[in-house]
Formats: structure tokens, C-alpha cells, sequence
């Protein structure tokens, strides 16, 4: 039986149909005079005013600043923090390239740091050997969703008076010792782009508890009739980090709900994780302790030694002839690597080279039944390309008997 390629995870984000969504747009657009969101992103106000006001509620954080984009706000994070020509910035070599590319435009200097080898996310124990005299800034990302060591990254960052930003794009929702990540450092910096639990189709919000960090941003990012407004002296040379209004109306929209579809996800990234943890050679993600991941990518971890020494893509090529909707991860090569720089990161390195894979989740919550056939589908598949490959592996759970799992996680 092959394991059906349903829509993988980031589908699921979607509260209802595309077009349900832009049905509600125009509802939403038909009942507001035009000029009450026309020239919103110049003045900060209508739509914009009303996003950033929910995300700041939500996060129950004072300050929120709506953007064109997470790696603009990542950019604007960091000249508010006074990042500029010269300085070095910390961040983690397992990652996107939104933060090198925010570093380097503003004429500093990247320097990366190795990873925790099971959450993959910024090791302070790493970062606080990266320090120097030119240090100013660390660059925490919760990655695919699980939260960074944030109280080990905050003692660094004081220890040596650096600001500290969270790079939340991925963790809407995250929780470390049962605070919503981005509300811990300096700045903490959200997408709405696609794929993420709040899509509209491109965006992005800072986020600040001190009001003179908020305000530091907004100069730097927004028009001198919104710096008026907040009775700052205008600054006539603000790039343009300002999000379109139709973007924030879109964002809006997705509110309602919200809570229950990250619970939900999370629910079925669970229950994956139980069905994956007695089979041998895929390792599912980790949770560490004080730490609520959302999961926003599914990144499991290739164990070559079980699998007989077999290649990662040589495995994953097998996995996915048998229908598994399984790839190799997103990242693949350290940001130093893409550099040519010579960082020693040596988990990133291995991570990247050996271990990355990721599992595209079923768009079903754990209560559909159709959920509970994939889950055992998923299972059977994984063990008999397993015992092909590694020849005659005995003692499954479901060689045994049928996968008979309990009610799905709460």
C-alpha cells in the first residue's frame, strides 16, 4: 500500500479555502470607505493600526510595528539596535538566509556560531566564543518552529551587552517556559508570508517591549507623516518598511481561529512523532524540555548507521518511490559554506550533510479517520523499504500486530 502525497503541512495553515478568504477581502473592503485604508501604510493608520494592535494583544507585548516582510523587519530590528558598518552579528550557520542578508546590507558582518544537535538552534555555549570587541547583536532563530535556548542566548546578550532579536518567522505560536517566543529579546520578528500560521501572501511584524527600541524601529522604517504622529523628528532618509494595507486586511482575517489550527497542527505532528519513535534510522523532531514547538516544518533526522550505511538520498529516494512525501531537508548547505567562509560549525556541517529530511504532514487532524490510515500506512511503508534495504529486520510494531494507537494527542 503506498502512503498517499497528500497537501503537506504548510496547507494546513490555511483556515479555509483561498477563495472563502478572498470572498471575506472583498467583504471586508465593501464595508470600509476607501478612504479609511487607501493611504494607511503612509499615516500607520486603518488596517495597519488595527493589525499591529491584535498582533501586540496576541503576543501581550506593548509594541508591534507591521512590515513589508520578516527579513525587512529582521534589517529594521537591527539598525534600531544600532547594528552598522564594522560591527559583527551572531547567528546560527543552520538557516535561511534572511538574517545574513539583513546583517550584510546594513555593511556588517555576519559570524556564525554552531547549533544545539537536537533542536538545531543557536548553541550559546558556541555563541559566547564568537564574541569580540566588534560584537553587537545575536540572531536567535526558533527554526521550524521549536524555540531557541533563549535564557542561555539572554545571558549571553548581557554578559556582553548585546542586543538580543528572535527570529520568529517560522514559531508563530512557540512557547519556552510557557511564554509565546518573540517576546523575549529586544526585537522578535514574524512573517506573514506564505506557508506561515498568519498568511498574506507577503509581510512581516517587529515586535518590542521597551518603547524606545519600537520607536527606534519605526523612524528607521516608516514615513515622516507616521514619525510626526509619534512626535519623533522626521527622518527624510526611512527606507520604506511599510506593509500594504490590503496585506494587513488579509492578515486580520486569519485572527479568528488562529489558536485551534496551531493546536491542531501541532496535535498531528505529535502523533506522527509517536508512530515514528519505534521505527529505527528516522529520528522524529525533538522537544526539549520547557519548550512547545509548532512544527511549522516537519524535520526529522536521517540515521545512516540504521539504514546499513546507505546514502541520505539514495534512502529518501527509495522512501519516496513508495509514495512516503519525504525530501531531503531545506537547508542542506551552512550559510559559511554559501560564503566561502572558513566558520567551523561542525554539527551544522554533519547536519547538513547527512542527517537533514523532512516529512510532509497530512492536511487531516488527528480526529479524521483518514488521519489514522495515513499514520498506519506511513508506518508500514517506512518498515518494508527498511527491511529491503537493510534485509530481513524483524519486530515492527505492525509486523507484530496492527497499529492500534489511542485517542489522538491533546
Amino acid at each position: 500500500m503506498k502512503v498517499p502525497l497528500l497537501p503537506g503541512a504548510r496547507d494546513l495553515w490555511l483556515p479555509e479555502e483561498a477563495g472563502e478568504i478572498v470572498s471575506r477581502l472583498r467583504e471586508e473592503l465593501a464595508r470600509r470607505p476607501p478612504e479609511s485604508w487607501w493611504a494607511a501604510s503612509l499615516s500607520g493608520n486603518g488596517p495597519i493600526a488595527e493589525l499591529e494592535a491584535r498582533m501586540a494583544r496576541w503576543l501581550g507585548i506593548p509594541f508591534a510595528l507591521a512590515v513589508p516582510s520578516g527579513t525587512m523587519g529582521l534589517w529594521i530590528a537591527l539598525r534600531a539596535a544600532g547594528v552598522g558598518p564594522g560591527d559583527e552579528v551572531i547567528l546560527s550557520p543552520y538557516d535561511w538566509g534572511a538574517g545574513v542578508a539583513a546583517v550584510c546590507a546594513l555593511g556588517a558582518q555576519p559570524v556564525f556560531a554552531d547549533i544545539h544537535p537536537e533542536t538545531f538552534t543557536l548553541d550559546p555555549e558556541s555563541a559566547a566564543r564568537r564574541v569580540t570587541g566588534r560584537t553587537r547583536a545575536l540572531i536567535a532563530t526558533h527554526l521550524f518552529g521549536h524555540p531557541a535556548d533563549l535564557e542561555g542566548l539572554i545571558a549571553v546578550a548581557r554578559a556582553h551587552g548585546l542586543a538580543l532579536i528572535e527570529d520568529a518567522a517560522q514559531a508563530l505560536g512557540a512557547r519556552y517556559r510557557g511564554r509565546l517566543v518573540g517576546t523575549w529579546g529586544d526585537f522578535g520578528v514574524f512573517s506573514l508570508g506564505v506557508g506561515k500560521a498568519i498568511n498574506a501572501g507577503e509581510g512581516g511584524i517587529v515586535v518590542a517591549r521597551e518603547e524606545d527600541r519600537y520607536l527606534a524601529a519605526l523612524q528607521a522604517s516608516q514615513h515622516p507623516l507616521r514619525q510626526r504622529r509619534h512626535g519623533l523628528a522626521e527622518n527624510p532618509f526611512a527606507f520604506n518598511g511599510r506593509m500594504h494595507p490590503l496585506a494587513a486586511l488579509l492578515a486580520l482575517l486569519q485572527f479568528e481561529g488562529l489558536e485551534d489550527r496551531i493546536a491542531r497542527h501541532r496535535a498531528v505532528a505529535r502523533a506522527v512523532s509517536e508512530a515514528l519513535a519505534a521505527l529505527p534510522g528516522l529520528r522524529p523532531p525533538t522537544e526539549a524540555p520547557g519548550c512547545e514547538h509548532v512544527f511549522s516544518h516537519y524535520s526529522l533526522s536521517y540515521q545512516g548507521a540504521a539504514w546499513g550505511g546507505l546514502p541520505r538520498d539514495r534512502a529518501v529516494a527509495a522512501l519516496q518511490a513508495a509514495g512516503i512525501p519525504i525530501v531531503e531537508g531545506p537547508i542542506r548547505v551552512p550559510l559559511p559554506h554559501r560564503l566561502g567562509r572558513p566558520d567551523p560549525c561542525p554539527v551544522a556541517e554533519r547536519r547538513c550533510a547527512q542527517e537533514e529530511v523532512e516529512l510532509a504532514l497530512p492536511r487531516l487532524t488527528p480526529e479524521d479517520p483518514d488521519f489514522e490510515r495515513w499514520r498506519t500506512a506511513l508506518v508500514e511503508a517506512i518498515e518494508r523499504i527498511h527491511c529491503r534495504i537493510v534485509g530481513g529486520a524483524r519486530g515492527y510494531p505492525s509486523t507484530r500486530r496492527r497499529l492500534a494507537f489511542k485517542a489522538p494527542l491533546q
